[in-house]
């Protein structure tokens, strides 16, 4: 694996960090790499492949004199922020090793897990209870704000998480959501209105028979009501009935 690590210069003067876990997170109080009195916000260093992302508003970090968002780093990319510069390093040797093989690897059986199976179980982590709930929730905040980044946001929720693809509720909520997904396209064009009008004349027709039923009812007790009235105060109803018939 390459080796990567970071070189920071700032008001506590230099010192150096190895970038040894998928995603090292720099910021302040809680992250894996902290500076003191950093602005809010939290600078990710991913390891593979070699990548920055920043999670914040403005006054965020520089790369070359361009604000940083998302950036592939190569070996000397030199990041900016408030009092510190951070340098990103890699080993030659390996890099280029590495730079080789990458596209055989990409059109032979890989190792890596595809990035859209990354995104689908993520999302079904969180869902289902199973994801961090602090990460989770950092991220669903990172939405509000507009900062959202889907690959950081899959790869962070699956950096420590031991839950396997075959666990019976991944497995379970993957199905449904196939399944949604595959009747998506009904839902659409003219099978889709050609289906909704279907259900519409279905439901049409059920509420006309609730009618009937509600109005049958209602009759049959009021003729009830009318015989028993009849036979128990000997209550005519034929003046009544002419009246109404204009007789």
């Amino acid at each position: 694996m390459t080796e990567h690590w970071i070189e920071i210069e700032g008001p506590e003067g230099q010192r150096e960090h190895h970038l040894e876990r998928e995603l090292t997170r720099i910021g302040g109080a809680g992250a894996d790499v902290v500076l003191e009195g950093a602005p809010r916000g939290e600078l990710h260093l991913w390891n593979d492949p070699p990548k920055a992302v920043w999670l914040g508003g403005e006054g965020g970090p520089l790369l070359a004199g361009t604000k940083l968002d998302e950036h592939h780093l190569a070996d000397g990319d030199r990041i900016a922020w408030a009092d510190w510069s951070i340098t990103f390093h890699e080993a030659g040797a390996l890099a280029v090793l590495e730079e080789v093989h990458a596209e055989p690897a990409r059109s032979g059986a890989s190792a890596r897990v595809p990035e859209a199976w990354m995104r689908v179980k993520a999302g079904v982590l969180v869902e289902q209870g199973l994801a961090d709930k602090q990460v989770a929730k950092r991220w669903s905040d990172a939405v509000i704000r507009g900062d959202f980044q889907a690959e950081a946001c899959a790869r962070e929720l699956l950096a420590d998480n031991e839950v396997p693809d075959d666990h019976p509720r991944v497995v379970e909520r993957s199905s449904r959501l196939l399944r949604d997904l595959l009747m998506t396209p009904l839902q659409r064009g003219a099978s889709g209105a050609s289906r909704k009008a279907r259900v519409a004349t279905k439901n049409t027709m059920a509420a006309a028979v609730a009618q009937f039923i509600i109005v049958g009812i209602i009759l049959g007790m009021t003729f009830v009501a009318m015989v028993l009235s009849r036979l128990k105060w000997g209550t005519s109803f034929d003046g009544w009935i002419d009246a109404i018939l204009g007789n």
